[in-house]
């Protein structure tokens, strides 16, 4: 059962991928932001629930032999421990062998304590974190692989393909994670400047050449007016807008194997000079913007449209009730695509329980367990099942559309490298935006550095 208050604080939710965005979700807090206790519950076969899910196999946990499972989840919210208390108690209460003892932990010691485990032998058995965690761990080995067990599940996981990918990429063709919850970057457009500017509301722009003409539009409506906010902060060029059209190109950030940048080629050349031409309709003095300026901008009704994510769906109604707003997949080009995340739920190798925990971990991603953590933390479950246990995600139009953009939604590589390279290229990428370069010199010119950072990292 999910509760309304859990429903109202829930834009405040922030996930793991959300640290690499570098505070830019705005109500949420980060990882070098969270300052959470670590917090510990237990439930057991005394916990009781007023609801369960259906979804997850019960052969594994028919024996009445005992088995306590440790499991840890990174400080999502600041009051989790009442969502994963409320999940806890549910699958115990079907499994009453099943000892489940939690632990939340703050982001900004996530890392370290991770580390200190692994080398004392004191892992966990489950661990939700971010997506960018799963491959250095599958690389050090200690994580149980899951590619068997979620074949057996078949249909009972039912994630779309696009999931997969974004829980965490397979290491020499092997699963380690199971998707949780995500988002997508979407286009937010106030329709009330669209239909000012002589812009059908009902049918926002699919296309860049779509997207710069509404642009251009309302961006004569008057000086006051920006036909869109733009981000100019070199974090978020780096990690959002840049590579968003350099996939719509059919551009690529690095090589598949991550070793090589490949963000200068013909596509991404191509995206800059996109993003160059759409900077003429941007707001005064963009350089610098955070998604969170940007955003303001938007809310004050000084801007047609604006790059956001979910978190403002419920926030820009609730803070702003008189905005008039729709939200659209981020115009494409060759291909749709738009940035994404996803919290990952991983077993480690040590686990005495794996049949066991595996049943855990698919209960808590799929059904009305993986409807009640994604709406406890704000954000959207991968699983059919947990979408229909929330009637808004159809119902309400904006979130309705929020969902459909699920499967077009990418990361960037998941590698330790591109922390560093991210805002080395957003420098980049606001050279030729303030016409210092060209957008071909611009990328040409950092691809030296981009490959020291790579090997550096190696």
């Amino acid at each position: 059962m999910r509760s309304t208050n859990r429903r109202q604080r829930a834009f405040v939710g922030v996930m793991a991928v959300l640290a690499l965005v570098v505070g830019a979700c705005g109500g949420g807090s980060d990882e070098s932001e969270s300052q959470g206790q670590t917090t510990s519950s237990e439930s057991s076969s005394d916990s009781s629930s007023e609801s369960s899910s259906e979804s997850g196999s019960e052969s594994s946990t028919e024996s009445a032999e005992p088995v306590e499972l440790v499991v840890w989840f990174a400080e999502a919210i600041p009051d989790l421990a009442l969502v994963v208390d409320e999940m806890m108690a549910a699958y115990t209460a079907d499994h009453p062998n099943v000892t489940i003892k939690t632990e939340i932990i703050p982001w900004s010691g996530l890392d370290e304590k991770v580390a200190a485990a692994v080398a004392a032998g004191t892992e966990p058995d489950i661990m939700y974190t971010g997506n960018v965690r799963v491959p250095p761990l599958a690389a050090r080995g200690v994580l149980h692989e899951l590619t068997d067990q979620v074949n057996a599940a078949g249909d009972a996981l039912d994630f779309p393909d696009a999931a997969w990918p974004n829980a965490g990429p397979t290491v020499d063709g092997k699963l380690y994670a199971l998707p949780w919850e995500g988002f997508p970057f979407m286009l937010f457009y106030n329709k009330a400047l669209f239909t000012q500017a002589g812009l059908d509301p009902e049918n926002p722009p699919t296309t860049w050449e779509e997207w710069m003409a509404a642009a251009k539009a309302i961006d004569e409506l008057g000086p006051d007016i920006a036909g869109y906010a733009m981000h100019g902060e070199a974090q978020h060029l780096g990690f959002l807008d840049f590579p968003v059209v350099l996939w719509q190109a059919g551009g690529e950030i690095l090589d598949e194997t991550n070793s090589k940048p490949m963000f200068n080629e013909a596509a991404g050349v191509e995206a800059l000079q996109f993003m160059v031409d759409m900077s003429e309709y941007a707001q005064d003095g963009f350089a610098g913007y955070a998604l969170n300026d940007a955003r303001d901008v938007f809310k004050q009704g000084k801007a047609g449209m604006v790059i956001d994510g979910t978190w403002s769906l419920t926030g820009l109604p609730n803070d702003y009730p008189d905005l008039d707003f729709g939200v659209t997949q981020v115009p494409g080009h060759t291909r749709e695509a738009t940035l994404g995340g996803t919290g990952s739920v991983i077993m480690f190798e040590s686990c005495e329980h794996q049949d066991v925990a595996f049943d855990l971990m698919q209960f808590l991603t799929t059904g009305d367990a993986g409807a009640t953590w994604a709406e406890g933390v704000g954000f959207l479950p991968w699983s059919a099942s947990a979408q229909a246990a929330i009637p808004r995600l159809s119902d309400d139009p904006l979130w309705a559309a929020a969902t459909s953009m699920m499967p077009t939604t990418r990361v960037p590589p998941m590698t330790p490298a591109y922390a560093e390279l991210r805002p080395e290229l957003g420098q980049a990428v606001l050279l030729a935006l303030l016409g210092d370069k060209t957008p071909e010199q611009a990328l040409n010119d950092f691809v030296p550095d981009a490959q020291a950072i790579i090997d550096a990292n190696g």
